[in-house]
């Protein structure tokens, strides 16, 4: 890096009782962290060190809250960290008093429902297209979610889906969960079905290649 005489010593020293460090002042301007430190040291002005940098305060370990309170206070779903942000209290000081106190403590990811950081209104979308609701009690959760699809033909026909079977969306359509659109069938039926369907669009496919390939020699004058 060049030592940039172009760059005023006042300005230097500027920003650095502004509250920047040579490392940033450095950065700014292309020079040498060196330099720099040089430079400002021949202004006269006084360097700060490492013991300048700011000190927390350590928050109270807050005995006069109950940890009944703190308890219940996490059963709401609230984090350590929230509890302490909220009586002036250290997330780890809560979080060994529940411990002490016999709670489970939850690990960070594993908040559910509407306090986790994913909640998306209880609706969740596959990567294959299909919707997902959030039903915890019913018998087909999965992760606390159940397929939409089964929800609405469940409700239309007033009854559970039966094991082994499968709701097919007739057109097609992963997220038209219509119960005009919803059909249920065995699993093995569900399976021979959409192989047909995959036979069908193949045969469509090769049918219109024989159709693009027909017009070319008709168009070249060749006999198809």
């Amino acid at each position: 890096m060049s030592t940039r005489p172009d760059i005023r010593t006042e300005d230097l020293t500027k920003m650095y009782t502004d509250g920047s460090t040579c490392k940033e002042i450095a950065t700014k301007f292309n020079l040498s962290y060196g330099g720099v430190y040089g430079r400002l040291q021949q202004s006269g002005i006084k360097m700060r060190t490492h013991k300048n940098k700011v000190i927390r305060k350590k928050r109270p370990s807050r005995p006069d809250v109950k940890n009944e309170d703190l308890i219940s206070m996490y059963a709401t779903g609230l984090s350590c960290r929230e509890i302490g942000n909220a009586i002036n209290m250290s997330g780890g000081a809560v979080h060994t008093r529940l411990r002490q106190s016999g709670i489970k403590t939850r690990s960070v990811g594993d908040k559910r429902g509407e306090n986790s950081a994913n909640w998306h209104g209880g609706i969740h979308i596959t990567t294959h297209g299909y919707l997902k609701i959030y039903y915890p009690d019913h018998p087909r959760a999965v992760s606390n979610y159940v397929f939409e699809h089964v929800l609405v033909w469940e409700e239309t026909n007033k009854k559970p889906l039966p094991d082994g079977w499968i709701v097919h969306h007739m057109n097609g359509i992963k997220n038209d969960n219509r119960p005009e659109n919803l059909t249920a069938m065995v699993r093995k039926d569900h399976s021979k079905l959409h192989l047909g369907i995959l036979y069908i669009h193949r045969i469509q496919e090769l049918e219109a290649e024989v159709a693009h390939l027909t017009n070319l020699l008709a168009e070249k004058g060749t006999p198809a």
